[in-house]
This record gives structure tokens, sequence and C-alpha cells, in this order.
């Protein structure tokens, strides 16, 4: 519903991307987005895209992707591959944020990725 975004907003990020499937709960994340106004947001370029995250056309530019174990493992390989192309097309630098990590050994699997930080909930790789 845009938490994670509205969270992010408070950090001087140029823009912020939910990609959500459901057309009903990213409307509902649109609508916290235009509701959201605290003095701390540092970030105003938010959005709530409805569209497939194993298809969506990442954007050309350095990025910090974070998942709280959104899919399960057939679709979380999926949006693995759909970045891994981005890369291949547009190589820069590009983090993954990974909270509850079910499934780390797909990400431990990509050979352009490496893990750089470790926490008993949470994982960062980086991209090589």
């Amino acid at each position: 519903k845009g938490k994670c975004l509205l969270l992010a907003a408070d950090y001087p990020f140029q823009k912020i991307i939910g990609v959500e499937f459901s057309p009903e709960l990213a409307g509902v994340a649109q609508r916290n987005i235009e509701r959201y106004r605290p003095r701390r947001r540092r970030c105003r370029n938010l959005e709530s895209v409805l569209a497939d995250a194993t298809e969506y056309p990442l954007p050309p530019d350095p990025g910090i992707y974070y998942f709280y174990n959104p899919f399960q493992s057939p679709v979380m390989e999926l949006v693995l591959r759909n970045i891994g192309r981005s890369l291949e097309e547009h190589p820069r630098p590009v983090y993954i944020l990974y909270s509850n990590p079910v499934h780390a050994s797909l990400l431990d699997a990509c050979s352009w990725l490496r893990r750089i930080r470790q926490t008993p909930a949470s994982l960062v790789y980086r991209n090589v």
C-alpha cells in the first residue's frame, strides 16, 4: 500500500517507484503517496506503478531495489532475470536490499550479484 515508498521519501532519492501487480493495491498506494505531506520528506518524486515486476522496464539509472520477500521462488527468479537483463542493456550500479530473505539462495546464485552485508533479518547485494 506504499508504506515502504513513504518511508523512503524521508531520504534524498531522486525518484522512488513502487511496482504493484494488484490494481487495487496500486491505487491505494498512489492515494497514500498523494496524502503524505510530512515536513521531513526529502523526495517528492514518488509513484506507484501498476505492472508485472517480471517484465517492468527498469529505469537505466543507478538504483536501489527493495524487496520484503514479495514473491515465491519462480516469480523471484523471473524478477532477478529482468534486473539482470536491464543491467546488461544499461550497466550501472545497483543495490538489492532483501528483507525476510526466504529465497536468498536465488540471489546468491546470480553471477552478477555479490552479497555485501548481512543481518539476521536482511541481506544487501551489489552488482559486480
